[in-house]
């Protein structure tokens, strides 16, 4: 068997020539879309079989009573590239409009992925644009329904990521009922940390939690803990109670990015994922991942064998940094910047432009600073942890380095880390813990 290596690619540091601010093209996100036609739908699902083929034999699907006449609100569980495909093939002849976000339309073209009839919007930001064109949507189109993950991020530990408690009152603007499309099993079959795909058993369960009655009767705070309720999920419990053997000699590799911080010797950054070990640089304790996904020390006692749980103590530990004041970062960064997606013209190139060096910061409050110079001109950006819900977070980007991306309404900041390394888990965790603080002092 040939040895997997993972790719690898320098990171491109400054364009030859970059458009003023007032001359770069930018995404048009009052733009409405349709429903995909006919032969856009057939093509979805012939793409969503292809992705899905090598599962094919191994996924389980349960579907609840899902009307084709009927709108609903869908919303799904985040877990890897085989989401949006798993929920295709689920319900293949539903007439659906999706959410999704800009970088997807870099990865697929603007004039695809709006043929299949998607919303493009910006990670984590308040967008009243983006509530009016789903509101328009399925008043235009009255046997569409909307799709939407609002965790907006793959998991990192296979479980639900942080959500703000405002999904009730979407459902409750759209009024519409709301399906949860529960995924399970893809998240093991292609960890994001990893950056290796094996063939895992996935189960999709697609249920009506909140139909039009219980729509009117339940308060927003209801409404949102039940969707929270049934999106909660740990595919590394389901990998162990299903039995699912990865014996996968890289399964390990990458996993010192998620798991960053020594529960030994308290030391972060210093982890290292490397075949089928998980192991500490500053105190050398080592410990195995074993082929049903569970972590026990090669010496010394085993902290946490659950991954998750390990992942938990990363964001107490957090937690309590913030409560005493003592939380910052800083780095110099590359910036890049995502104005608009791929164009279907220039399929080699992609919509991002490179800016050279910045600084970005956040500080012990959670504001984040950026500065730069940025379409040939210095510029400071700053968010407030009220204004951010999430922090979008990827490792080796294009198979590069880990990076952070950060936006605004009208932009998206691509910043890659130049120092500070494995250290976009932690930025991930600590902007949801100040925005989850933020809410709590302005209610």
């Amino acid at each position: 068997m040939k040895k997997w290596k993972p790719q690898t690619k320098p990171l491109k540091i400054l364009d030859a020539h970059i458009p003023t601010e007032d001359k770069v093209e930018r995404l048009d996100f009052n733009k409405h879309v349709a429903p995909p036609g006919k032969f856009i739908k057939w093509l979805e699902r012939f793409l969503a079989k292809l992705l899905t083929k090598p599962y094919q034999k191994q996924i389980t699907l349960e579907v609840d009573n899902i009307d084709n006449n009927k709108q609903y609100l869908f919303i799904g569980t985040h877990m890897s590239f085989l989401d949006m495909p798993s929920v295709v093939n689920a319900m293949p002849y539903k007439e659906i409009i999706y959410i999704s976000a800009i970088d997807a339309a870099n990865d697929y073209t603007n004039w695809l992925l709006s043929k299949v009839g998607i919303i493009f919007k910006r990670k984590f930001v308040k967008d009243l644009v983006l509530l009016k064109n789903m509101k328009y949507s399925i008043t235009k189109y009255k046997t569409s329904s909307l799709m939407l993950y609002p965790e907006a991020r793959y998991s990192l530990d296979g479980c639900r990521s942080y959500i703000p408690n405002s999904m009730g009152k979407l459902a409750k603007f759209l009024k519409l009922p709301v399906v949860v499309c529960k995924l399970e099993g893809n998240y093991i079959t292609s960890p994001q940390w990893r950056g290796k795909k094996v063939v895992c058993p996935i189960k999709t369960s697609v249920k009506e939690i909140i139909n039009e009655d219980e729509l009117n009767s339940l308060t927003e705070d209801e409404i949102s803990d039940k969707i929270l309720k049934q999106m909660d999920r740990d595919d590394f419990k389901y990998q162990k109670e299903n039995n699912i053997i990865i014996d996968d000699p890289d399964r390990a590799y990458g996993l010192g990015s998620l798991l960053y911080k020594c529960p030994h010797c308290k030391t972060e950054f210093m982890m290292e994922g490397v075949g089928t070990k998980l192991i500490c640089h500053h105190c050398q304790k080592e410990w195995e991942m074993n082929e049903l996904g569970e972590l026990v020390a090669l010496n010394g006692e085993t902290e946490y064998k659950h991954i998750p749980e390990w992942f938990n103590w990363q964001k107490k530990e957090v937690s309590q940094e913030i409560s005493l004041g003592n939380y910052h970062f800083e780095d110099k960064v590359v910036i890049h910047t995502l104005p608009t997606g791929r164009k279907i013209s220039k399929l080699l190139k992609n919509g991002f432009i490179h800016h050279g060096y910045g600084h970005i910061s956040q500080d012990n409050k959670g504001t984040w600073k950026l500065t730069g110079h940025i379409y040939n001109k210095d510029q400071e950006i700053i968010w407030e942890p009220l204004y951010l819900d999430g922090l979008h977070i990827e490792y080796k980007y294009m198979h590069t380095q880990d990076c952070l991306d950060i936006s605004t309404i009208e932009e998206s900041y691509w910043c890659y880390p130049t120092t500070a390394k494995n250290v976009v888990t932690k930025l991930s965790l600590a902007t949801d813990e100040f925005h989850r603080l933020a809410n709590l002092d302005v209610k």
